[in-house]
């Protein structure tokens, strides 16, 4: 009789088998949060299929996130999640992704605003007739032009381009200038350039005046440069500016646009910096 059942019981093993294998369907898209001066999460939301007859408890979610054999970064789900059988269903996962680690040739890879990004998922399914670790992965072409705008627009929405100083460059009865110091940090592993920018300054909340780039900023991967700008205070904004900049407290405020070399689409970024009176040299 035990002979009788050894068979079958090792057909019904290999169908246990072929009941929790899962599959990738497809990576629906990637966005970006989390943004500080060192990095973003690069939020991967993946579809997965579980084609079998049972449903399952899915824990222990690893995702990797690559683009060719580079690694992008990496995050993780505890879960658990149920899943119903016969079904699809959507994980996201939040994978961190250092300036510094993107791939020196990432404006090349991302010309189209489209990038080749392969995603390795590791996962925990518990079933009625037992727990299977697996492995998934895909590979799509995903767009990437949104939250590779929020990645490089980041860091200069922070520390990567700053004020370190401020100084009069003139003064007249009618007339002031200004001269800002802008410190440059490159926090990627490829060189940018910004073609030029524009900005308006304002001092306690009140217009001084504008201002420009007079030349091209070329910042080479991980460094950085200073560069110095001229403002010339707008009719008017003499008196005002003079009595705010040698208050007690003056606050300092510029916003405008620099223009860089595109990347992945991205050409224009916008600034607004604050600044305090320790910048400024009376």
């Amino acid at each position: 009789m035990n002979r009788c059942w050894l068979p079958l019981l090792l057909i019904c093993t290999g169908c246990v088998d072929r009941l929790v294998d899962f599959h990738v369907h497809r990576l629906e898209g990637v966005r970006c949060t989390g943004i500080d001066g060192n990095g973003f999460n690069l939020v991967v939301r993946c579809q997965l299929e579980n084609p079998n007859a049972l449903g399952a408890e899915v824990s222990q979610v690893r995702f990797r996130s690559l683009t060719g054999s580079h690694l992008l970064g990496q995050g993780r789900f505890p879960g658990p999640v149920k899943v119903n059988a016969n079904s699809r269903f959507v994980l996201q996962v939040p994978v961190r992704v250092s300036y510094a680690d993107l791939p020196a040739d990432l404006p090349r890879r991302v010309a189209s605003g489209m990038l080749l990004m392969r995603t390795e998922v590791d996962l925990r399914a518990k079933t009625s007739l037992g727990s299977y670790s697996m492995h998934l992965t895909t590979e799509d072409r995903v767009k990437i032009a949104e939250a590779l705008k929020v990645a490089i627009q980041g860091p200069f929405q922070g520390q990567a381009f700053r004020i370190d100083s401020i100084r009069l460059a003139g003064l007249e009865l009618r007339r002031i200038r200004l001269r800002i110091r802008f410190v440059a940090r490159n926090m990627f592993g490829f060189p940018v350039r910004i073609r030029g920018g524009r900005y308006s300054v304002s001092i306690n909340g009140a217009l001084f005046g504008d201002g420009k780039l007079e030349r091209p900023i070329a910042v080479p991967p991980r460094r950085t440069v200073t560069v110095d700008a001229k403002v010339l205070a707008t009719h008017g904004a003499v008196t005002q500016a003079i009595a705010a900049m040698l208050g007690a407290d003056p606050r300092f405020r510029v916003k405008g646009t620099l223009w860089i070399d595109p990347i992945g689409g991205v050409s224009k970024l916008p600034i607004d910096i604050q600044a305090g009176s320790d910048i400024f040299a009376r």
